[in-house]
């Protein structure tokens, strides 16, 4: 896939490829994904093919079009966002990589773009930017599926595919928007077995798996194996050749104790004694964090069982009040049955028993001895096999041929099945891959030596803040990447999907990734995330794996609000800042040029914008807007800090959007925005705002908002700031981004440190800028070491069109 507006050669000898495909057929088949160092084009076309059409197989369970505007679980969208998500990521991630030019109608490129991630039990709120969400019509949206389908086929047909296939080339990003629709394929199943019974049916060719293989009823004993001490890696090699996700590369060794785990998967009939035992009435039994959630839902059982108590069903809307727990459904007093996808059926006592976090931890703490649940480590160590090798293809179980005889995975069934109904491994162990995901102990983090991927640069390290947990091994519906070998996922705790645990315990220190990075909660403060296995004495924990938390830090957030409002020794300090008095903070050309002893008159001194750091890049702003036909409607601030250039671009903007990473950042700038005092805020708290200069005037026209990337629901912007990049640990997933949200007239401005016009033109000529000036400004700060200066440039940027 070649530069945009492009249009490479089809591949000598390959035949021509058609594009009008007919609409998606209804299939359960699922094929393995193409090996990336020896695929064909028509394999990438099968597999893409084979996955749209899967999707749509899903879909076609529900009965009406009025369900797809349900809201089956209150932490998730309507059923419509996610059948037209999948699709308009394929676009918005070729478009990111080059691949694609920028579509005339992009309403559902962008309302389809993001889902929502709430980060605590009790947050409902799934529109980021405000307003309710105005949904398309079913047909116009499976249309738009249709468009984009025939458009991606073109793609495959006409760009040459040059092998093996890497990281950085964009025929990544296809593979990437597959691997993406098949993760959905999965988490709408959950959302779709939450509706209410009446409103689904049983799709072509899905079929369950039979309920029990014990012929005489008998219970199976799923006693313990012991484990002797090992050693095993963690991480994806990188020259695999399968697409990864970035949080399953790098590489981690450990040192694996003695354990014990149990042969078979908790089951249904196992949980259902801690049921009847009262379990989740006894809050001796739960997690602080597990017994809230419990209170909160007033969970009794789990949430894919039935009774006849009416218990909550966790939906939201029109289905708030509804609950599958009703004698309708055909339980009775004391018993139970079991929502599977699509039907209620008898209950599969020898099914793995599909809990939370939450309920599985109770569970272990019930059984006493020390009982708890896997780790990554231990989850490797049970997996290992003497009849799969260790490298190669074949080691990972998703590309085996006899991947269906060994594991419940690839959809070789609608559902589960019992735990013993493919053979163990070499162990002893069964279900070591399948039927439903393992929830681990380990907070989900990244391995070391991994990189970020600027394709998808927010998938995994939002989710290494100590809330979510790592889920390993896969489900009866995880394809491709999902059902790999090295699949690495998480959720958090009180989530469900289709997951469940195997019973572990050890007496020594468990080989456990446990996070120490403190976690900032927007106007409340830092919350800590506390884990049961801190119990063992030597239990260690660890940082996070991204850098993105410590920005949270006391010394960062200091550092913003003294960038913004610190005023200088030499400058007479006012009593309030506002739009006329910028500058006073700092030193200017005359300072700047003697402390870094500048010739007076060369070039160099010449490209330094005259005045103090804020009147000069507000003076370079105002020249831009007043040289340029850029309307002075919207403007966006990338990097907005504490607030100050948000602020100073409200002076000409009717209105400024300012989005920051940090949230500490972020609830101070609002307090500025609404013209109150900070003294006492949880954000300020172990800081000293002596010396700061700070607005104390509201300033209508502007909102802040925390935000790890840009939604292109935000709309398009007459100019955009970029002051981010010397921050944040994925700079290029910024710069490639710039170009899709800068107004067709618009001006972007890049303020960096360090990326200078020369390491930002490659990437922002390919997506269709072209730089109309850069200038230099410089800031000064004072230590106990003397005076510091930092020289920024000031690059601007317009659509090479235009």
């Amino acid at each position: 896939m070649g530069s945009l507006g492009r249009s490479l050669p089809e591949t000598a000898g390959e035949e021509c490829l058609p594009v009008d495909v007919p609409t998606s057929k209804s299939t359960a088949f699922s094929l393995p994904p193409p090996e990336l160092s020896n695929c064909t084009k028509r394999e990438i076309r099968d597999y893409f093919l084979n996955t749209y059409n899967l999707y749509e197989s899903l879909f076609s369970c529900i009965k009406d079009d009025s369900t797809f505007y349900k809201q089956p679980d209150k932490l998730r969208l309507q059923l419509i966002f996610y059948l037209g998500h999948t699709s308009a990521v394929y676009v918005n991630k070729l478009q990111l990589c080059g691949a694609l030019q920028e579509r005339e109608e992009q309403n559902m490129d962008s309302q389809f773009e993001t889902g929502v991630d709430e980060m605590v039990w009790d947050t409902t709120d799934g529109c980021r930017l405000g307003g309710e969400f105005k949904w398309p019509s079913v047909a116009e949206v499976y249309q738009y599926r249709a468009d984009v389908k025939k458009t991606i086929l073109s793609l495959i047909n006409d760009e040459e595919l040059e092998l093996p296939l890497l990281h950085r080339d964009p025929w990544w990003a296809l593979v990437l928007g597959i691997e993406h629709e098949r993760i959905h394929f999965e988490t709408s199943s959950v959302l779709i077995r939450q509706l209410p019974v009446d409103m689904v049916k049983t799709p072509l060719n899905w079929q369950y798996a039979p309920p029990s293989v014990n012929k005489d009823g008998a219970e199976l004993e799923n006693e313990f194996i012991s484990m002797e001490e090992t050693t095993v890696s963690l991480g994806k090699p990188d020259e695999f050749p399968s697409f990864g996700w970035d949080n399953e590369y790098g590489a981690l060794d450990f040192k694996v104790p003695a354990f014990s785990a149990r042969r078979y998967l908790t089951t249904n009939g196992e949980f259902l004694k801690f049921v009847k035992d009262g379990g989740y009435g006894k809050q001796e039994y739960w997690t602080e964090e597990g017994w809230k959630w419990r209170s909160s839902r007033q969970a009794q059982h789990p949430t894919f069982w039935i009774c006849t108590a009416g218990c909550e069903s966790g939906c939201e809307g029109e289905l708030s009040d509804y609950s599958h727990c009703t004698a309708a459904a055909g339980a009775e007093d004391g018993t139970f049955r079991y929502r599977a996808m699509f039907d209620v059926i008898d209950m599969p006592w020898d099914w793995p028993a599909e809990t939370n976090y939450h309920e599985a931890r109770a569970f272990c703490k019930w059984l006493g001895n020390g009982c708890r649940m896997l780790t990554e480590a231990e989850f490797v160590a049970i997996r290992k096999d003497k009849n799969i090798p260790a490298t190669g293809i074949d080691s990972d179980v998703i590309y085996r041929k006899d991947v269906n005889d060994r594991f419940n995975l690839n959809m070789a069934f609608a559902s589960s099945t019992p735990v013993d109904y493919y053979p163990s491994n070499s162990a002893g162990f069964f279900d070591t891959m399948g039927n439903v995901w393992q929830w681990m102990e380990d907070h989900f983090n990244g391995l070391p030596g991994a990189n970020f991927d600027y394709l998808y640069h927010d998938f995994s390290t939002p989710y290494y803040d100590g809330y979510h947990n790592t889920i390993l091994g896969g489900s009866w519906i995880s394809t491709g990447d999902s059902a790999s070998s090295f699949a690495r996922f998480w959720f958090r705790r009180h989530f469900f999907q289709h997951m469940g645990f195997r019973v572990v315990r050890s007496f020594k220190t468990p080989p456990a990734q446990l996070l120490s990075t403190p976690v900032y909660q927007p106007q409340k403060g830092f919350i800590d995330a506390k884990h049961p296995l801190l119990e063992f004495p030597e239990q260690t924990r660890i940082e996070s794996f991204t850098s993105d938390f410590a920005l949270e830090r006391d010394d960062n957030v200091l550092k913003e609000l003294r960038w913004d409002y610190e005023s200088s020794s030499k400058a007479k300090k006012p009593e309030t800042l506002n739009t006329e008095q910028v500058g006073t903070a700092s030193f200017g050309l005359e300072e700047f040029i003697t402390a870094r002893k500048i010739r007076k008159g060369s070039a160099a001194a010449k490209s330094v914008v005259p005045g103090g750091y804020w009147t000069s890049l507000v003076s370079v702003l105002r020249h831009v807007v007043n040289t340029t036909e850029c309307s002075q409607d919207r403007a966006l601030v990338i990097g907005s800090g504490t607030g100050r250039l948000a602020f100073e671009a409200a002076a000409f903007f009717n209105t400024v959007l300012g989005i920051h990473p940090v949230a500490r950042s972020i609830d101070i700038a609002e307090l500025l925005q609404q013209g109150r005092d900070i003294t006492d805020a949880a954000a300020v708290d172990n800081l000293s705002l002596d010396g700061l200069v700070l607005p104390k005037t509201p300033q209508p026209n502007v909102t802040f908002k925390q935000f790890l990337w840009v939604p292109l629901e935000m709309g398009k912007f007459d100019l955009v700031v970029l002051a981010l990049l010397d921050k944040v640990s994925c700079p290029q997933y910024w710069i490639a981004r710039l170009s899709q949200i800068v107004a067709r007239d618009g001006i972007a401005v890049v303020v960096s440190s360090e990326w200078t016009v020369d390491k930002l033109q490659p990437t922002l000529q390919e997506r269709g800028l072209k730089l109309l000036e850069a200038r230099q400004v410089a800031h000064e700060r004072a230590d106990d070491a003397g005076v510091n200066w930092l020289m920024q440039t000031v690059s601007v940027w317009a659509h090479a069109c235009c």
